[in-house]
């Protein structure tokens, strides 16, 4: 399901969600998440749970064992199976008034859930060598479990009746192209340690940021309440909450740019220029100004109604656009939508519309290349009591903000709301037990880095309140992308880094995976999945399985100042710390301060095999030292395991 406030799942097309789920549970008494080919959590009481009649008694059998429970008053039921060791194939048998649902080839091992964003959603078949790995692929013992994207503005029981239902499948070479790449590597490479059972439960969303991730209750803590309490307004009443939504967005438009005007009203006619009448991406208008131009344009047109047409209920088509709009009606905000490319229509609110001259006025963000409205001109109307009445009057335009600054979205937004993947994606899978979580995102959230770590540390207690208290969490680190630095820098892809560092430095249950050496300068989506399963299961065996390794390559543990030198000392060394291609640790800054200006590149040098000495620069006592701290830093310093140390920034003592 698409975004916006026509796609995200309002208030009727939750109605029919409901009925659609009580009319599927009616038929099979397990939950969705319990078909033939799953994987069930070995060694820890199972959760099972589906629908049934009120007050009905329900027996569940599962290798040998057994337990009940009593449907409640709208017929739901949850049993707890007691823990079973890995193995099978087994049948799950569910049991009440007479009927029986039985489920076959399922196995007990080890679930791990995947999510993020577009990095965890790559599939195996963009990768590095994809026609080999498709055509070895054949792991019986793999199960995959894909959760279609959905945003919905409620949590969920069950997922979404218009989209296909998920269904568990083992690895074949049919079946893994379209699934995880990260995920599938990860429990590839696991097997050959860990021989038991993997279900794989797959559910990312590219684009999208941790917000929307994220429970109400915890984004209430995290200071979202505000727009906890729009979500919630929009889940009754979408159009009431559009208004404030559209609204806020007028206010951040005053604050942001004060003498910019208010384009959305008919009333502001400063600046505007005549579109091209074929329209199309308004790099191809012929303005310089609009050469390259990313960012956020206003495009306005009138549209003339009899009193007769201003009185009938009527809704707003305007084609395709890029990237994302919100629009207003004589200056009432009626929609947004945040997803590239789909056909916008907008259900105008009653009384909006009136006789004679009508102002249609349109925000329109775009990030990268090709912005504005891209369909024919047929394709924008108005329909009035289901008659087509075209927007025939001319376009106009100007430019309002330049660069991929924070625009805000709506809170129903999928990829930059809050709470809407999580209640469609993530609440359907329920309590179902796992032994941990893969997480791969943050690139979204780089234009507020300093909030990450709060918002990571709720992700993981949102998990765990679901999943079990005790699953652990492996964290990957972002990649190397963009620009190469000739000059100390600081920025959001480093803050953000920086913030994954410290929450899982943190956590005793989780794992940072360290990426910035098989990241691509130039492609955001680096194709190297086969080693970062490989990295993530290296981690998996240190936290998850309590092997004595080093989870993901050497840490700094501390530095310390002092006649002139910093000494670095590293934890978690495999064998001794080594530098590739010269005798020198390469990307080491020393810092007088958090300032912009206050760091310089130094030369490291490995003393011992866990001290790295660097020498001082003409600056006065250095408070810290950053490593690899670049959007695409070039870094040399491993260990014998052959994995990097990874970006950080601590305090000298």
């Amino acid at each position: 399901m698409g975004v916006g406030w026509r796609r995200i799942l309002g208030p009727a097309a939750a109605a029919l969600l409901v009925a659609a789920a009580g009319g599927a549970s009616a038929q099979s008494l397990l939950h969705t998440m319990f078909q033939d080919h799953a994987v069930l959590q070995r060694e820890r009481p199972v959760p099972v749970w589906g629908q049934a009649q009120p007050g009905e008694q329900v027996t569940v059998e599962f290798a040998g064992k057994s337990a009940s429970a009593t449907a409640d008053a709208q017929g739901r039921w949850r049993a707890e199976l007691p823990a079973t060791p890995a193995g099978g194939p087994f049948v799950l048998r569910a049991r009440a008034g007479g009927r029986t649902q039985s489920v076959s080839d399922v196995l007990v091992g080890d679930v791990w859930l995947c999510s993020g964003q577009s990095n965890m959603q790559m599939r195996v078949k963009f990768v590095s060598n994809a026609e080999n790995e498709l055509r070895e692929a054949n792991h019986p013992n793999i199960r995959l479990f894909q959760v279609d994207q959905y945003a919905s503005s409620k949590p969920l029981t069950d997922f979404a009746p218009d989209k296909a239902r998920p269904s568990w499948n083992a690895v074949t070479p049919q079946t893994i192209g379209e699934f995880s790449a990260a995920c599938y590597f990860f429990a590839r490479e696991l097997q050959k340690t860990v021989n038991v059972p993997q279900g794989l439960v797959h559910a990312s969303w590219g684009g999208s940021t941790i917000q929307t991730w994220l429970t109400e209750p915890t984004l209430r803590q995290l200071g979202y309440g505000a727009a906890v309490d729009a979500l919630q307004q929009y889940r009754t009443d979408p159009a009431g909450a559009g208004r404030t939504w559209g609204k806020a967005f007028e206010g951040w438009w005053r604050k942001n740019y004060p003498t910019a005007g208010t384009p959305w009203l008919a009333s502001d006619n400063a600046g505007w220029k005549t579109a091209p009448e074929g329209f199309g991406a308004w790099e191809t208008w012929g303005d310089p100004d609009l050469v390259g131009f990313d960012g956020l344009a206003w495009l306005r047109t009138t549209v003339d109604l009899t009193a007769a047409q201003a009185r009938q209920r009527a809704s707003l088509e305007l084609g395709a656009v890029a990237d994302a709009d919100i629009t207003w009606i004589n200056g009432v905000p009626i929609g947004s939508d945040r997803m590239w490319g789909p056909e916008r229509r907008y259900q105008i609110p009653k009384g909006v519309l009136k006789a004679g001259r009508n102002t249609i006025t349109m925000g329109v963000f775009n990030a990268w290349n090709n912005g504005g409205l891209l369909s024919s001109r047929d394709k924008q109307l108005l329909r009035v009591a289901n008659q087509p009445v075209p927007l025939n009057g001319a376009w106009s335009y100007k430019i309002g903000a330049k660069g991929n600054s924070a625009v805000p979205f709506p809170p129903w937004d999928a990829l930059f709301g809050i709470a809407v993947a999580r209640n469609g994606m993530i609440e359907p899978i329920g309590p179902y037990a796992a032994r941990g979580l893969l997480w791969y995102q943050g690139e979204s959230n780089t234009a507020r880095p300093l909030e990450y770590g709060p918002m990571l540390q709720g992700l993981m207690r949102d998990f765990r309140a679901t999943q079990g208290r005790d699953i652990d969490v492996l964290v990957v680190q972002l990649a190397a992308f963009g620009s190469r630095a000739s000059q100390p820098m600081n920025n959001g892809w480093t803050i953000v880094r920086e913030q994954q560092r410290r929450v899982v430095a943190a956590d005793p249950h989780a794992g940072l995976v360290i990426t910035t050496d098989i990241g691509d300068p130039t492609d955001v989506h680096p194709t190297q999945k086969p080693e970062l399963g490989r990295r993530l299961a290296r981690a998996a065996r240190h936290v998850s399985y309590g092997e004595a390794i080093s989870p993901s390559g050497p840490v700094a543990a501390r530095a310390e100042g002092g006649g002139g030198v910093v000494q670095v000392k590293f934890s978690d060394v495999t064998g001794k710390l080594l530098t590739y291609s010269s005798n020198i640790a390469i990307g080491f800054e020393l810092c007088g301060g958090e300032a912009a200006g206050s760091c310089a590149f130094v030369e490291g040098r490995v003393i011992s095999p866990n001290i790295v000495r660097l020498n001082v620069p003409h600056m006065p006592q250095p408070k810290l030292v950053r490593f690899c701290w670049a959007d695409s830093p070039i870094c040399n310093l491993y260990d014998e395991s052959g994995l990097p140390a990874g970006p950080f920034e601590i305090p000298v003592q």
